[in-house]
């Protein structure tokens, strides 16, 4: 018998001439049903079997992708999301200046000259009478003070003068404030209230 496995065979269509031709019928009909059964037995076998080799190969790449995520994950959150990092702020003294550092963007001049870079936040730069305040300015900030004289007899005299190369700053004193913008140059001594200078040839700077 020659039949496929797919296929069952069908009886005559003129009907079995005998007994015999319909128990050759039935023989080659229950034989084939037992191979057509026996294929498709083999057939799901074959891909239980691929379905498995899958799985394991697949095991190994999946533990170490799930590993690659999982570090990921953990160094992302380990960084700081919350604005983006800044380069270090800080004043460049010209010559021998004395200042100190009370905070970031806060310095105290004690004499001589800075130079003082812009910064998105407020920067601060205080003096022996006066209060610098800017943001986004650039500006040179200078301190001096005098030995006492006939014009001071009670003690040292003090002048806080800054130039403006960008942006906008405020001097601040006890006996007021005063703005300055680009080129313009501020001045406060002892005893006078702070005025604008106007613009300066010499406010360079840099």
């Amino acid at each position: 018998m020659n039949q496929s496995v797919d296929r069952l065979p069908e009886p005559p269509a003129a009907g079995f001439a005998d007994d015999e031709e319909a128990r050759e019928y039935g023989r080659q009909l229950a034989m084939d049903l037992l191979l057509h059964r026996l294929h498709r037995s083999s057939a799901r076998e074959d891909k239980t079997r691929s379905l498995r080799r899958w799985i394991a190969g697949a095991r190994p790449a999946a533990a170490a992708a799930a590993l690659m995520l999982f570090g990921m994950t953990w160094a992302w959150l380990s960084l700081d999301h919350s604005k983006p990092k800044q380069e270090q702020w800080r004043v460049e003294p010209v010559g021998e200046a004395e200042y100190k550092v009370l905070a970031p963007r806060r310095v105290v001049l004690e004499s001589g000259e800075l130079i003082v870079p812009a910064n998105a936040e407020v920067v601060v730069i205080e003096t022996a009478h006066a209060v610098v305040s800017a943001v986004g300015a650039r500006f040179v900030i200078e301190s001096e003070s005098s030995a006492p004289s006939e014009l001071a007899p009670m003690g040292a005299m003090s002048v806080t003068r800054v130039r403006v190369l960008t942006g906008e700053v405020t001097l601040k004193t006890a006996g007021g404030s005063v703005v300055g913008r680009a080129n313009e140059v501020l001045e406060f001594e002892d005893g006078k209230a702070p005025k604008n200078l106007g613009v300066r040839a010499e406010s360079g700077g840099d």
